[in-house]
């Protein structure tokens, strides 16, 4: 899938689980950018999804997509809700922050 196919295959849903929908999302965003897919999980995984990590207060946690050196990925489902007349401004992905149109950022 490329970038053009990606895009117009996840713009204007809504109303989804952020837990069904990332790793599908987060594997066809490495396909449309031509990355290697995350890798099974196991102990030598080090590109995979749901990276076990400790908190600051030594809690067990877990990072959404991770990769050794590179980057770690939390996703987040966004709370507008189309049916409410809300909407959620694409943002850049490099630097600037999603807002409520209309609103000044």
């Amino acid at each position: 899938m490329g970038v053009e196919a990606f895009i117009g295959w996840w713009s204007g849903r809504e109303g989804g689980a952020e837990r069904a929908n990332y790793a599908l999302f987060l594997t066809q965003f490495a396909s449309a950018l031509d990355l290697p897919a995350p890798e099974p999980a196991d102990s030598q995984s080090t590109y995979r999804f749901e990276y076990p990590v400790r908190g600051n207060a030594g809690q067990p946690l877990r990072i959404d997509l991770y990769r050794k050196d590179r980057f770690i990925l939390e996703a987040k489902q966004s709370r507008l809700r189309a049916d409410k007349g809300e909407a959620m401004v694409q943002a850049d992905l490099i630097g600037e922050t999603p807002r409520r149109p209309g609103r000044r950022a």
